[in-house]
């Protein structure tokens, strides 16, 4: 499993419908814990490899736990109510010979 995030793992400022201010975000990007941990990036990063264990088609047997956690700064800019912080994290798993 990889995964990689948008706007190089940074929180970034973000309006509805879609658009984003890159050069407003937060001071530290996404890290997630699970198997792997690490600060998310915009570049694929090995999560995780294995031997998918029972996995079903209904989507029983093998499961992972994955948290995530966001250090803000004191000195992270604040924003008004149209706006929020958004990242999106993509998850990709494959698997040969299975």
């Amino acid at each position: 499993v990889t995964l990689k995030g948008t706007n190089n793992g940074y929180m970034t400022k973000f309006q509805i419908p879609n658009s984003y201010d890159p050069l407003v975000h937060l001071h530290d990007a996404l890290y997630i814990y699970g198997q792997g941990n690490g600060y998310l990036s915009g570049a694929d990063q090995q999560w995780f490899t294995g031997t998918p264990t029972g996995q079903q088609l209904d989507g029983s047997g093998d499961t992972r736990s994955i948290v995530f956690s966001q250090q803000v700064y004191y000195a992270d800019p604040a924003l008004d109510s149209n706006h929020s912080y958004h990242v999106v994290v993509t998850f990709t798993a494959s698997t040969t010979g299975y």
